[in-house]
């Protein structure tokens, strides 16, 4: 089984002025806030003196996610509520994704993202990482791809219709290798499963119809 890195890590780095910050805690209800801060990131930033810096911090680290995308960003698919930021039992900061931003997660061939962030009384910032997957290709998928050549033209036409805005041949490629949706068909035993961040239902479907419609958006 061969293991396949994806691209080269992205990051996006953003700042916020904790004046800011402070300016919107003192205009905002307390009730309106939660549409941009989950009721986790308003429990941990506290009612101290420190709680400006530390929502400023959080609202840097949205940006920097949305940085990430800057396709679905311009779009309006995802927005800053769409990610928020928890600690993990060491107290490091984590990214949560809305089901609209996992779904771009995916798409994109992200396997996590990683945070970093800090403040001081006037600053906050926040370096956001997404770390590419990896892709698992195992022999069979490897041998079914290759070895029909009219079923990997019609698939790989299909698949770059869906990602091809999102991800090099290469990597649709070995997505492909990968899934083996008819291996009951060709009379080939075991299990392989789709790549769990490629959209495992986009690479089963394509794989079986060899159709899409142009412009559509994978299955789940």
């Amino acid at each position: 089984m061969n293991a396949v890195a994806a691209r080269s890590p992205r990051c996006g780095i953003d700042s916020v002025e904790v004046a800011r910050v402070e300016r919107m805690l003192a205009d905002t209800p307390a009730a309106d806030l939660s549409a941009l801060f989950s009721a986790d990131e308003l429990r941990d930033a506290g009612d101290g003196p420190g709680r400006a810096g530390s929502l400023a911090a959080r609202l840097a680290a949205k940006e920097a996610c949305l940085k990430l995308f800057p396709r679905e960003t311009a779009l309006n698919t995802i927005a800053a509520p769409d990610f928020s930021v928890v600690r993990d039992v060491w107290g490091a900061p984590e990214v949560v994704c809305s089901p609209t931003a996992e779904a771009v997660r995916n798409r994109h061939r992200i396997a996590r993202i990683t945070l970093s962030m800090t403040h001081d009384r006037t600053n906050a910032s926040a370096v956001a990482l997404a770390e590419p997957a990896v892709t698992e290709v195992t022999l069979s998928g490897r041998l079914f791809y290759h070895l029909l050549p009219l079923r990997r033209r019609v698939i790989m036409a299909n698949l770059r219709r869906v990602y091809g805005d999102h991800l090099p041949d290469a990597e649709i490629t070995r997505a492909i290798d990968e899934a083996r949706p008819t291996r009951d068909r060709l009379g080939i035993g075991g299990d392989v499963e789709p790549p769990r961040h490629f959209g495992a239902g986009a690479v089963r479907h394509l794989a079986v119809s060899g159709s899409v419609a142009h412009g559509s958006h994978p299955p789940g």
